[in-house]
């Protein structure tokens, strides 16, 4: 459940992704069910990809791999 999180983007595949938003929040979607992630930053992230390497982006050049 994402809460009433101020959610930016979505990025879905084959039943799993991420979505990402202020705070330097994170959820991540794994069996239809949203989870958030613990992230080292505080600041507003504004979009996510998909790919070999998972990355996020926000303020302040924030870059999020995973």
């Amino acid at each position: 459940d994402t809460g009433d999180a101020d959610l930016r983007d979505i990025e879905v595949e084959n039943g799993s992704g991420y979505t990402v938003g202020g705070g330097g929040k994170v959820y991540a979607l794994s069996d239809g069910v949203w989870t958030e992630e613990q992230t080292p930053t505080g600041g507003n992230l504004s979009a996510v990809a998909l790919g070999s390497t998972d990355i996020s982006v926000g303020a302040s050049g924030v870059i999020l791999e995973k």
